[in-house]
């Protein structure tokens, strides 16, 4: 692909908004799009997975997220709160001391100054498969422990199926027999605790315990089990899918199209 303004140049920038193609001049020198006039900051291309390898997709995906999720701390205006605002389960705003209802409680603070990462599904509600099922559900996810580590959803999606293929097992090691017995329990919530070397593939990985927001979804379901996580930078260090509306329109058509 090339420059919509210079047609000997290579695509360098893509607005992410109508999609158009921009060279590296084009893209340092302008603050908004010459063809949409919204007044959008140039984004780094995020190529198809099919153009370049998936992890190169993936690291521009997210480098893209973070473009428009933005730097912190966050101060987002009354409609983007709105967007981001979570309502408690009624069955948990009857449960105070319930660890969901506090990190549900912290939103506000993880949104301002969370860091995003690559999470995969390892557990969920099976309500969340179902697209006509109005809940919003727990879910236990795996991502990467350091921002800006090259983890991507191929591996974490090998770590997630290891991890799960503990549940209703009694393993020896006490760090896998506690995996095991956590996910066996299915009402369990921890926060953000380290995968044990033997399953991690070299990587620094966690996992933990969120809770899936249908609205903040590209669809009302758990159609793919790998998304961008917001990861707070210090403990609790909780962490949330991070709300559709900051993800680029290709990654958008993606996620919506793949199962699994």
């Amino acid at each position: 692909m090339h420059c919509e303004a210079h047609e000997d140049r290579p695509m360098a920038y893509a607005c992410l908004e109508c999609i158009s193609s921009w060279c590296q001049a084009c893209g340092d020198e302008h603050l908004v799009c010459p063809r949409c006039g919204g007044g959008l900051v140039y984004h780094k291309v995020v190529p198809a997975p099919g153009q370049v390898s998936l992890e190169v997709f993936m690291e521009a995906a997210l480098d893209a997220c973070r473009d428009r999720f933005g730097p912190v701390p966050r101060r987002f205006d009354a409609h983007t709160r709105q967007k981001l605002a979570v309502e408690l389960p009624q069955w948990l705003a009857q449960e105070p001391d319930h660890p969901l209802y506090h990190h549900l409680k912290n939103l506000g603070r993880l949104w301002a100054t969370g860091e995003l990462v690559w999470g995969h599904i390892v557990q969920a509600n099976r309500l969340l498969f179902d697209p006509n099922d109005p809940h919003n559900c727990p879910a236990e996810v795996v991502y990467s422990a350091q921002p800006g580590a090259p983890v991507h959803p191929p591996l974490l999606a090998k770590v997630a199926h290891e991890l799960y293929s503990l549940k209703s097992t009694r393993p020896k090691a006490p760090s896998l027999r506690a995996i095991a017995d956590h996910l066996t329990d299915e009402h369990t919530h921890r926060i953000h605790w380290t995968v044990p070397p033997v399953l991690n593939e070299g990587q620094s990985l966690a996992m933990g315990g969120t809770f899936i927001v249908r609205d903040h979804l590209p669809l009302p379901s758990l159609n793919t089990k790998w998304m961008p996580m917001v990861l707070a930078p210090e403990p609790p260090r909780y962490v949330m899918p991070l709300p559709a509306i900051f993800w680029p329109k290709r990654l958008l058509s993606v996620w919506s199209q793949k199962h699994g």
